[in-house]
């Protein structure tokens, strides 16, 4: 497990098999916590101020998930905007190449591999880039049981209104 500590652009990673880690002379301030073991759903903490002295706290990992997400009706250079939802309705952070990016991504490829998710229930959700492109589009799935899964969606056009003149 490699848990790191960053704040104001710092990242101070620490090798721990066992889990424990200690950081010591520290004033208070605030952390954002961040927890990493290979075949795990890397995990981050909400900044938190903590005050000088002894904090112990308990994170649970989760198994790697991965979605095969597939999009049917996807025309040529539309662009979705996607973010994956915890059970608590908060954004998990998404890998994009070395990179985490803590809210949305975009994606053009009518398939799109989601890695990094938590084998817990997830929601996904989408929406176009443009304004009226297509409606918000939300699922809900539980990744507890397989490493991976597909999830089909069927884009559609919204609803356009005819107006007649008289």
């Amino acid at each position: 497990m490699v848990p790191s500590i960053g704040g104001m652009g710092s990242h101070h990673p620490f090798d721990s098999s066992s889990g424990q880690f200690e950081i010591s002379g520290l004033d208070e301030t605030e952390i954002t916590l961040t927890f990493e073991a290979d075949g795990y759903a890397r995990r981050s903490l909400p900044s938190e101020l903590f005050e000088h002295g002894d904090h112990e706290l308990e994170v649970e990992l989760f198994p790697e998930r991965f979605v095969e997400l597939v999009l049917e009706g996807l025309r040529p250079n539309q662009t979705l905007d996607l973010w994956v939802l915890d059970a608590e309705n908060q954004s998990i952070p998404l890998p994009v190449g070395a990179e985490y990016l803590a809210g949305m991504i975009r994606i053009q490829d009518a398939r799109h591999t989601i890695r990094g998710l938590p084998a817990q229930e997830v929601t996904i959700q989408l929406q176009g880039s443009s304004i009226g492109t297509i409606p918000s589009i939300r699922r809900t799935i539980d990744l507890t049981a397989d490493r991976k899964v597909e999830l089909k969606i069927v884009l559609q056009e919204p609803a356009r209104k005819e107006v007649t003149a008289k």
